[in-house]
């Protein structure tokens, strides 16, 4: 009788008594990176939150899908979630590219706005129409970092002649209007192209020229404000409606927790980065303001006219939610 009592309890409580729910997660950073250990904290909390009735298992470094296969993935339900990179969604979800806008999160307090805000629900109900659901916006980078060969990156005739290493048809776009060439490769041939000179130069993030140790082929690195760079985690949205509803809003919460813990690091990191490198014999250039202006005036029109050739008119909308959210800021940062 008292067993009966007790599953009845679990049922209405929309708790799983008897069964276990998987959560199986691939994603591309690699075991050893700091951020991948924030994860499995994550993960390891929601187990405990969940009293076991969550499993979950990270697969680091791409062990099951790569990048251009884990959207497909989650989607048919091969596996129940994902770390996917935002350039990556951009290729499905042409208005998601929008992170890559030259300089338009340039101030710490618009990435810190653009969190749980109008863009933020806009982007997250796009992906979420796909038949996903999204769990975690996780910051990655609030700079970006053009490595270089010759000299530093300051100006747009700075540009003029060089292979780089793009992201995105938007960036491709933007590099190309200050005389650059744009060159598409994954983040796994970059070394061996910087090697090689197959490119003079790669648009990354900071972190990626200390890790993938780019200050072996290249000697100069140039610090911009050109993007920031999000990963978010997606899980098949069938799977997530198996899943009882407080559990959904304990992983619902520790992913918010886990959102602010990551920023914090990548804060630090970044702040670190910079001499990390100057210690491993690279020359680091940050942009002034002056520059990043200049640059963003030759940049920027480039970039909207490739967005909205991809985006159509969820590219307008996403614009002016952008627009309006800054307008927002400055007028809140006067008073």
């Amino acid at each position: 009788m008292l067993y009966t009592l007790v599953l009845f309890y679990f049922s209405q409580n929309n708790a799983l008594a008897t069964e276990q729910v998987q959560l199986r997660i691939n994603m591309t950073q690699p075991a050893t990176d700091p951020t991948t250990v924030l994860i499995e904290k994550w993960a390891r909390d929601i187990e405990m939150a969940s009293n076991d009735a969550i499993q979950v298992s990270i697969y680091a470094g791409g062990e099951l899908y790569g990048t251009r296969t884990e959207i497909t993935a989650v989607a048919r339900g091969h596996i129940e979630g994902a770390f996917i990179t935002v350039d990556y969604w951009g290729r499905t979800i042409p208005v998601m590219s929008i992170l890559s806008k030259p300089f338009a999160f340039a101030k710490l307090e618009n990435v810190s706005a653009y969190s749980n805000r109008q863009l933020d629900r806009y982007l997250t109900d796009a992906i979420e129409k796909k038949g996903l659901k999204v769990l975690v916006w996780l910051l990655m980078a609030r700079m970006a970092a053009i490595t270089t060969t010759e000299s530093p990156l300051a100006s747009p005739t700075d540009f003029v002649g060089k292979k780089i290493r793009s992201v995105n048809l938007m960036l491709n776009s933007a590099l190309s209007a200050v005389g650059a060439s744009p060159i598409p490769l994954a983040g796994g041939e970059v070394y061996m192209g910087l090697q090689t000179g197959m490119i003079d130069g790669a648009i990354t993030i900071p972190t990626a020229v200390y890790r993938r140790r780019y200050y072996e082929v290249n000697d100069y690195v140039t610090i911009t404000p050109l993007f920031t760079t999000y990963q978010t985690l997606a899980v098949n949205r069938d799977w997530w409606d198996t899943v009882p509803v407080r559990m959904q809003q304990s992983v619902m919460r520790l992913s918010q927790q886990l959102e602010v813990v990551a920023a914090k690091l990548i804060d630090e990191r970044e702040a670190e980065i910079p001499q990390l490198l100057r210690e491993k014999g690279m020359t680091v250039y940050l942009h002034n303001q002056d520059e990043i202006d200049l640059l963003e005036s030759v940049m920027e029109p480039a970039w909207i006219a490739t967005f909205l050739e991809q985006a159509g008119n969820e590219g307008r909308d996403v614009l002016r939610a952008i627009e309006f959210q800054n307008k927002r800021i400055t007028e809140g940062a006067k008073h």
